[in-house]
């Protein structure tokens, strides 16, 4: 959600090695909280968003539109508060700099709201799966395997420079969001942590690989009883980064984090004021939209 602290905002800039569609489309649904109008009008064009991946017969897409209905109704009623109080307690706490415990701590707090989302949408989704075709499973991994391939070019197509620039660029744009202004030394931070990523990409690159080869297991038993505790567990896998190699990816986390902490604490007296103003704005829109 895009209600996180200035540091914490780069955590979720940094660039993902995940392209499942619906992941996508349920994180964008969770930072869109900000805007009413779309918010309140997802279950119309919900469907037309998953139709570049599942082309749905007529029936398909009526049970859809249902039970997406459902689960908003859902997610207004369950999941908007516990996202307001999380920006409350992030704007209370974020008059002064964070520890190291406290960054980890709200880091997990966002997964734990993201993956409550994908898990209130597991009956849609088990629903919708358990009715698609061999020809509309073939579809849609073809699809999926497109981005990950169209993905994976581009950054190829770059060199170790030009992938920092742009991974820093893109961290840098979510900071001046929160913040309206960034220094040099914070800039630096910023390249820092691409350049950890990037150290890290070949072992992202193997946990997309498995996550995709996760889903096509998943589809391929998607008439079998039990399909929304298999996908409960793939979503854990999936938000969570659950994989072998725990320790490489506890490695990243820990240097991120530092570098968080460092520039949470380098922030100006303005700027933490501009941040809080912006979580006062964003905690009274998702007010309102649960009073909708």
């Amino acid at each position: 959600m895009h209600g996180q602290s200035s540091l914490l905002s780069v955590v979720r800039a940094t660039p993902k090695t995940i392209h499942i569609f619906f992941l996508l489309f349920l994180v964008m649904f969770v930072t869109g909280c900000k805007y009413r109008m779309v918010y309140n009008t997802l279950p119309y064009w919900s469907k037309y968003l998953l139709a570049d991946y599942v082309p749905m017969t007529g029936a398909q897409e009526a049970r859809f539109s249902r039970d997406f209905q459902a689960f908003h109704d859902w997610h207004r009623k369950n999941e908007l508060p516990n996202i307001l109080a999380l920006l409350s307690d992030l704007r209370q706490n974020s008059t002064e700099p964070l520890n190291y415990n406290a960054v980890a701590r709200y880091n997990d707090r966002i997964n734990e709201r993201i993956l409550a989302t994908l898990k209130g949408l597991t009956p849609t989704l088990s629903h919708l799966f358990s009715t698609l075709s061999d020809e509309q499973v073939a579809y849609l991994m073809k699809k999926v395997k497109e981005d990950v391939a169209e993905s994976r070019e581009r950054r190829a197509g770059r060199s170790e420079s030009e992938a920092i620039n742009h991974w820093s660029s893109k961290m840098e744009k979510q900071a001046k969001f929160w913040l309206n202004d960034i220094d040099d030394r914070q800039q630096r931070l910023f390249r820092e942590i691409a350049g950890y990523y990037l150290e890290m990409l070949p072992l992202f690159e193997g946990v997309t690989d498995s996550r995709l080869s996760g889903l096509e297991s998943l589809l391929a038993t998607r008439k079998e009883p039990g399909l929304q505790v298999r996908l409960n567990r793939y979503f854990d896998e999936l938000v969570l980064l659950k994989f072998e190699d725990k320790k490489a990816l506890q490695l990243y986390f820990v240097r991120r984090n530092e570098v968080l902490l460092r520039m949470d604490k380098h922030l100006s007296l303005q700027q933490r004021q501009t941040f809080r103003e912006h979580l006062a704005s964003l905690s009274s829109d998702i007010n309102k939209l649960i009073n909708d």
